[in-house]
């Protein structure tokens, strides 16, 4: 009748840092529930409280996980393309 729901999830990335062992099984937990996609923000610089921080790189991050996981789908949640030099 109607197309099965599909649902997915945004890994954090400004809320603190994330050490790469963590979102990695981040990553494999996600895949492991039962969820379809896996989404990273690309954005290099937040300002929060007169401090400024940054996340994982996404594009290099979501190939790692992309290396480490084997059904679900990944893909930038935003994709700031002034950011890269082509």
């Amino acid at each position: 009748m109607g197309r099965k729901l599909r649902v997915g999830v945004q890994l954090p990335e400004v809320e603190r840092f994330v050490p790469w062992t963590e979102l990695r099984e981040m990553a494999i937990t996600a895949e492991d529930v039962g969820f379809d996609s896996l989404w990273l923000g690309d954005h290099l610089l937040y300002r929060r409280e007169g401090e400024v921080t940054g996340p994982w790189e996404a594009w290099s991050t979501l190939a790692a996980i992309g290396a480490v996981t084997n059904r679900i789908e990944i893909g930038p949640l935003v994709a700031a393309t002034s950011f890269h030099n082509p």
